[in-house]
């Protein structure tokens, strides 16, 4: 054999053997990511360890050799393959922390790749136990929730609550935050309704944003926008309502608020809306602005934020 033929040989045999190496470093990674998973969903009545969360959101950061598809699909399949409510709940909790913290691939491979797959679970039911059955409703919604999530992420390409957000984005996220009924006395199931209400109060706050602009500015603004902005406003008062009455429940429930006392949170009044109405109507009528108009339903406006606060 020339020396030629023998050098190339060599490099074909050092290119397969770096090939194999890789592919060995990656199967062993992926192997290390499994055994993390596992143990961030084990049958513990608490939430998934910090640490291996931690550990999974950084390999979607730091682990070129991950393939995100695969790992999103394997994270998927730790709720959407269990029949123990337990189980499901702490994978749909690792799902949600990957969502917020990890890298927007992670994102990208679940919204890519069938998301109505990934979230179907409306006939899950864990029959084991009375407490299973109780738990069952929660994993449900929960799910329907991170798939609002998903959706948002889809739309407007928002992977987290941040305050870019549009307010129907908002509104769309908030109608998940049902279902607290379910009975919050294991450690799992408060995991799941603490990580809903950390995203309630970014909404809470982003909310109140919009709502405090939308009455400032509604007799500067077109009567287009400002139709518009009374069915946003509406929209508001109502997802208000249902934050409120998550905010309530959460402090009956002792294991939320350990380290910290709950915030003290105010609403914008719906008291305000008839005179919005009444605007809207009269502009309609009226081919301009009257200012005496505006000036009356502008008192009548902070009339009603007098009567909130007294």
């Amino acid at each position: 054999m020339s020396n030629t033929a023998q050098r190339l040989k060599s490099r074909g045999t050092s290119f397969l053997r770096q090939v194999k190496d890789i592919g060995n470093i990656a199967v062993s990674s992926f192997d290390d990511i499994k055994m993390s998973m596992a143990k961030a969903t084990n049958q513990d009545p608490v939430p998934p360890k910090e640490k291996h969360v931690k550990k999974l959101i950084l390999a979607t950061e730091t682990n070129r050799e991950l393939n995100m598809v695969e790992f999103a699909k394997a994270v998927c399949r730790i709720y959407r393959k269990s029949s123990d409510w337990l189980t499901a709940s702490k994978g749909l909790q690792l799902l949600h922390r990957i969502v917020q913290e990890g890298s927007t691939e992670f994102c990208d491979a679940i919204v890519q790749n069938d998301p109505e797959k990934r979230f179907n679970m409306s006939k899950f039911k864990d029959r084991h136990t009375s407490e299973a059955m109780d738990q069952s409703p929660l994993v449900k919604q929960y799910c329907r929730y991170l798939e609002e999530r998903l959706i948002l992420y889809r739309i407007y390409q928002l992977k987290s609550l941040l305050p870019d957000m549009t307010l129907d984005a908002y509104v769309s996220s908030n109608d998940m935050k049902d279902g607290k009924k379910s009975i919050l006395n294991n450690g799992a199931a408060v995991g799941c309704f603490t990580l809903c209400l950390d995203d309630s109060f970014v909404l809470y706050k982003l909310l109140s944003d919009c709502a405090t602009k939308i009455l400032d500015d509604f007799y500067k603004i077109p009567l287009s926008l400002a139709k518009r902005a009374l069915e946003v406003y509406q929209k508001y008062c109502g997802a208000m309502k249902r934050l409120e009455s998550m905010f309530e429940f959460s402090k009956n429930v002792n294991q939320i608020f350990l380290k910290s006392k709950p915030p003290s949170l105010k609403f914008k009044p719906e008291s305000v809306l008839d005179p919005m109405r009444e605007y809207v109507e009269s502009q309609g009528v009226q081919r301009e602005n009257s200012p005496e108009i505006i000036q009356k339903f502008q008192q009548l406006i902070f009339q009603a934020f007098c009567q909130r606060m007294n």
